[in-house]
């Protein structure tokens, strides 16, 4: 079941496989998700420059 947390939309991200919040990484959105286009904070050349980047955790 996906966590209770916005996805992000952005079909563009560089990021968006290891970002938990976009599907691209495998996390499958429930049929009432909700959805953001989550603000950038500098050019996508780091994760951190987007407001709503969640990493994923992989427990080794």
């Amino acid at each position: 079941m996906m966590p209770d947390i916005a996805m992000c939309g952005d079909d563009e991200c560089p990021f968006s496989q290891q970002c938990k919040r976009h599907p691209d990484s495998g996390t499958v959105p429930s049929k009432h998700q909700a959805w953001a286009m989550f603000e950038k904070v500098g050019p996508p050349t780091t994760a951190e420059n987007c407001r709503g980047f969640e990493e994923i955790q992989v427990d080794e």
